[in-house]
């Protein structure tokens, strides 16, 4: 089941953007909660990069 997780976590991530380009657009770039959206979008890539690291190994 880690593809699905995988997928999950990419559709996540996009959501993410989506809301943050959305917010940014309404608040500025420097806004802290564009700041606080791009922190959660870092952590899902920290996410998907761990489980990418998993899945070479």
């Amino acid at each position: 089941m880690p593809i699905t997780r995988g997928v999950d976590i990419r559709k996540a991530i996009e959501r993410k953007r989506r809301e943050m380009h959305s917010l940014s657009d309404r608040y500025g770039m420097a806004s802290q909660i564009v700041l606080r959206k791009s922190r959660e979008i870092d952590r899902l890539l920290n996410a998907y990069g761990s489980l990418c690291k998993i899945k070479e190994n």
